[in-house]
């Protein structure tokens, strides 16, 4: 959950989805190596297909389409990791040994990780400056920690996308792995919460709302409740602070004119965009607010401005199957407690709030964060749907 850097890039300020020049970083390289292992056992992996248009539309726009410059190729790598990550999070829901010694260890795992963003986030909100990771944002008397991924909006973004693995582990069948689960999720929730941001928090409520519904409880309506008080206390203490940030400013501050700014560069550029990565250098030439250094702040918008629109038609293509393939889990027979499919479905109206209001789930560890998150998804309905294929062929030779 830490970008670090392992080359060097120059210290020019750059507001995009990657730095303004190519790096390597941790979470990319251990990507690599993953893929690399995967690749050497000889793992059958369909999942591949999926991001083949992607990928494939990628390499060409980078050929034929976009001028090449330092910030175009550190987009174009920034995306192109992506599709490694996808591979290693996909190879590793289809063939990991669904048992209880494998959701101790990757509970206990994700618990780990919060309690450390945790840590993070509590010096940030005391005002401490936390080495490389910096300190929290001041939003009027609010202060805004961003924890281990230097901005606020990118850390409510990263906890809602975890969110589908603390469901499932809530649910094992392991004491230890569903008690810190347990714990993991009501850490997410405050943490959220501590950040300030709207969407994200509207996002993660309505995600542990849809899992309360969803979740097949043995205990019923009563254990359902309990989790609803539950949400309700952890929420209660920031609900003035919140409604103070919507008087404050109801429209997200410069959000409209950005939007505004983003319609009118895809109307000159349709088709090509200005290159991954490029946006800001681009339309902040003629446009007023995005020369300040700020993005559009809607994914869906920033992709069509940088991509064209059939890039990012293709970019979205894997994301949306694997939504409708989630979707239709929840009336299929295949589907059971343990997959990961029905807790995916809790978090996609949040996802689709957040990319609607923000940029951040294209950038930087949160995009690879929401490969894992959406390979490992596709990974286990092709797991679940070999399952049961199997059982239903050894229920007929019997």
């Amino acid at each position: 959950m830490a970008p670090f850097g392992l080359t060097q890039v120059s210290s020019t300020s750059h507001v995009g989805v990657a730095q303004g020049q190519p790096q390597l970083t941790l979470p990319l390289l251990l990507a690599v190596i993953f893929a690399g292992i995967f690749i050497v056992r000889q793992r059958k992996n369909t999942g591949v297909r999926l991001i083949a248009i992607p990928i494939i539309y990628l390499i060409l726009a980078w050929v034929l389409i976009w001028q090449h410059s330092a910030t175009v190729n550190a987009g174009f790598i920034h995306y192109l990791g992506g599709g490694v990550v996808w591979f290693v999070g996909y190879t590793i829901a289809k063939y990991r040994q669904a048992d209880v010694t494998w959701d101790r260890h990757i509970s206990v795992a994700i618990f780990a990780v919060l309690l450390l963003e945790f840590v993070v986030v509590s010096a940030q909100m005391m005002g401490l400056s936390v080495g490389v990771f910096g300190e929290a944002q001041v939003a009027g008397n609010i202060m805004r920690p961003g924890g281990t991924f230097g901005h606020p909006g990118n850390l409510g973004k990263a906890l809602l996308l975890i969110l589908p693995f603390v469901f499932q582990f809530v649910r094992s069948a392991d004491v230890l792995a569903r008690r810190v689960s347990k714990c993991s999720l009501s850490l997410v929730i405050l943490m959220t919460a501590l950040t300030f941001g709207r969407a994200n928090m509207i996002g993660v409520v309505i995600a542990v709302l849809l899992w309360i519904v969803l979740n097949k409880n043995k205990n019923g309506l009563d254990a359902k409740f309990k989790s609803i008080f539950l949400l309700i206390l952890i929420c209660l203490p920031f609900f003035s602070i919140y409604l103070l940030r919507f008087e404050d400013d109801p429209t997200g501050g410069e959000r409209p004119e950005l939007q505004s700014e983003a319609l009118m560069q895809i109307s000159q550029n349709l088709w090509g965009g200005t290159g991954p990565n490029n946006y800001v250098e681009v339309v902040g030439r003629w446009a007023s607010s995005t020369s300040a250094g700020f993005p559009v702040h809607n994914a869906f918008l920033l992709l069509v401005a940088e991509m064209g629109v059939i890039g990012a038609l293709s970019f979205l293509f894997p994301f949306v199957v694997v939504v409708i393939l989630s979707l239709r889990s929840l009336s299929s027979s295949r589907a059971t407690v343990e997959s990961p499919m029905i807790y995916f479905v809790a978090i996609i109206p949040g996802i689709i709030i957040a990319a609607a209001s923000g940029w951040g789930l294209l950038s930087g560890n949160v995009y690879l964060l929401a490969c894992i998150v959406f390979s490992y998804t596709a990974g286990s309905w092709a797991r679940d749907r070999h399952s049961f294929r199997a059982n239903a062929k050894s229920s007929v030779v019997v």
